[in-house]
């Protein structure tokens, strides 16, 4: 049996991308944010979490890169880790609402 080799291409970045979007979802994100100067919330403390923001689009920006160009290197990966984040995410979402 051949084994497919993959090319590097676009969708190769998902992956990375996804990756990101973890390492921004945590406080290594706000970290950054007050590093190059900019506000993590949007008042003070709480409001807009912006890394927040910023990590759910490069979650989203993974997601479909690696749907869209599949036959690259890495990008189902990336696809499939950011599709498990978005579903783990809306879960979430949907407990906080309910159970406040």
């Amino acid at each position: 049996m051949a084994v497919e080799k993959k090319n590097f291409g676009i969708g190769s970045l998902s992956l990375p991308l996804v990756l990101l979007s973890l390492i921004f979802g945590t406080t290594t994100g706000d970290k950054f944010f007050r590093l190059i100067g900019n506000k993590v919330w949007s008042n003070e403390n709480f409001g807009v979490n912006y890394t927040g923001i910023f990590s759910i689009i490069l979650l989203i920006l993974g997601f479909f890169l690696g749907r869209r160009f599949e036959v690259h290197w890495g990008a189902k990966l990336g696809g499939t880790v950011a599709n498990i984040m978005v579903c783990i995410i809306a879960i979430s979402m949907i407990i906080q609402m309910f159970f406040k």
